[in-house]
């Protein structure tokens, strides 16, 4: 059996695992929120910016062409970034997931030390009466 002085010990460090990541994830939920609201924006900007190089209205020749041609390879930058941000975002989600998770995995490791330091305190106390 640990002794009390090991006990608390695994506790402390199980207890630090567990305020790291609840500090990482409060660090990193209004990262994914805001990649969120500027994808969100990014995106209605993405679809003005290509209803105007759609619009054909009485643009004839070279000048037409080109300026086609450079809508198209602005819209095809923006479709990049718009999936770096995507990915980004993503990337921070799977971030928060892992750090949940393993909080998860260390609720129970930290709530079977409390009791075996609980117990060992009790038995203990016990001896000495």
């Amino acid at each position: 059996m640990s002794t009390i002085s090991e006990l608390r010990e695994k506790y402390g460090i199980y207890d630090q695992r567990l305020k790291d990541c609840n500090h990482n994830i409060d660090r990193l939920e209004p990262v994914y929120s805001e990649l969120g609201r500027i994808k969100s924006s990014f995106r209605a900007a993405k679809k003005s910016t290509g209803k105007i190089f759609d619009e054909k209205v009485s643009w004839r020749g070279e000048k037409y062409t080109s300026f086609c041609t450079a809508g198209d390879n602005l819209v095809d930058s923006l479709e990049t970034y718009y999936k770096q941000l995507d990915s980004a975002q993503d990337a921070v989600n799977e971030a928060i997931s892992n750090l949940k998770q393993e909080k998860l995995r260390l609720i129970p490791i930290v709530g079977g030390l409390l009791a075996e330091i609980k117990q060992f305190s009790t038995d203990v106390e016990n001896i000495l009466n």
